[in-house]
């Protein structure tokens, strides 16, 4: 048997704590030419809570712009930046060699969203995927996942 792509896995599992939110992996999308790995951090007070010190940090920057518009302030980091600041690693079990092609975290309404996308797509020889995320702070969590 072969395997047949696209696969999409929708596993909504928790994985850890990144600073203090949830980090969740929603879906790992299997395609010919990738595999899209979607993770998230559900909605929760400290969610909440690093939106509105990012939107008044974000404010008080616009002021000091305005009040000299040639000074050089440095925007503050989204807080996306910072709790998805992760690695993601693919493994299968006939010896693929993953390669991390791009990301992408936060942005207008989707402040704690990230996508990663790798390359090749899983080989139709394999028949499980393993997921792997980690964070800066040591963290590491698997998730295995069978292609057939």
């Amino acid at each position: 048997m072969t395997l047949d792509l696209p696969l999409i896995f929708n596993p909504l599992e928790i994985l850890f704590d990144s600073n203090g939110v949830s980090i969740m992996l929603v879906t790992v999308e299997c395609w010919p030419e990738e595999v899209v790995v979607r993770l998230k951090a559900p909605v929760s007070e400290a969610t909440r809570g690093l939106q509105k010190e990012h939107q008044i940090a974000l404010e008080q920057w616009a002021e000091r712009l305005q009040g000299d518009p040639n000074a050089k302030a440095p925007m503050q980091l989204r807080p996306a930046e910072s709790v998805l600041a992760l690695s993601i690693t693919l493994e299968d079990d006939v010896g693929t060699h993953y390669l991390l092609r791009g990301s992408a975290v936060g942005g207008s309404g989707r402040m704690f969203t990230g996508e990663w996308y790798l390359s090749p797509g899983p080989p139709r020889e394999a028949t499980k995927l393993v997921c792997e995320v980690g964070s800066s702070a040591g963290q590491r969590k698997s998730t295995t996942l069978s292609l057939r």
